[in-house]
C-alpha cells in the first residue's frame, strides 16, 4: 500500500525510498494512536498530532508549500494523522510556539501542548515529507514527550534543533 499522497515528479529516485519510509512510519504512528494502520483519523477531535504551519503573506517558500503540497496534504496519510493549521507569524498562536526566525517554520505537536520537532523553511517536496517523516517517527519514539520538552528548551536560547538549514 502505497501512502496517500499528491503525485510530485521531482525527477529523483529517492522519492521510491521516502515514500516507503513514510508508510511504514504511519503504520507505527497509527498503532501509537490507536488506528488500524489503514484507517486514518477522520476529524481533528480524534487526531493526537498536529502540524502547525507558521507563514508570512508574501512569503516565497510559504507559497510554494501551498502550490506542491499544500493542496493534497489533508488527504495523505500525515495530513490525516496530524492534521494542518495555518497560522500568520504576528498571531499569537504563533508566538505560543516560541521563536519563530524563519518562514515557513512547520511545528509538530500533541494535542495538550508537547512539541514533537520542527521544520524549517520548505526545502522541497521530497525533503519535506522526508522530514516530516523523522517527525513522526520521533513523536511514535517519544511517546510522553521527553525529547519534546528538551529541543524546545533548547529553542528557547536560540540554538537550532530542526535539521534544516533556513531558507534565505
Amino acid at each position: 500500500m502505497q501512502p496517500n499522497r499528491p503525485k510530485v515528479d521531482t525527477g529523483c529516485h529517492s522519492s521510491v525510498h521516502i515514500r516507503r519510509l513514510l508508510l511504514s512510519a504511519s503504520a507505527g504512528l497509527a498503532a501509537l494512536v490507536g488506528l488500524p494502520s489503514n484507517a486514518p483519523a477522520q476529524n481533528s477531535d480524534r487526531a493526537q498530532l498536529e502540524l502547525v504551519m507558521v507563514e508570512e503573506a508574501g512569503c516565497g517558500y510559504c507559497i510554494a508549500w501551498h502550490q506542491q503540497i499544500g493542496q493534497g496534504y489533508a488527504k495523505s496519510d500525515e495530513g490525516r494523522l496530524a492534521p494542518l493549521r495555518v497560522v500568520d507569524v504576528r498571531s499569537a498562536a504563533a508566538r505560543d510556539l516560541g521563536r519563530i526566525v524563519y518562514t515557513p517554520t512547520f511545528v509538530l505537536r500533541r494535542h495538550g501542548g508537547g512539541e514533537v520537532g520542527r521544520i524549517v523553511g520548505f526545502p522541497g517536496a521530497d525533503a519535506f515529507w522526508g522530514l516530516l517523516t523523522q517527525l513522526v517517527a520521533k513523536a511514535s519514539r517519544d511517546p510522553v514527550g521527553r525529547i519534546a520538552r528538551r529541543d524546545a528548551e533548547a529553542a528557547q536560547f536560540g540554538e537550532v534543533v530542526s535539521p534544516v538549514e533556513p531558507a534565505r
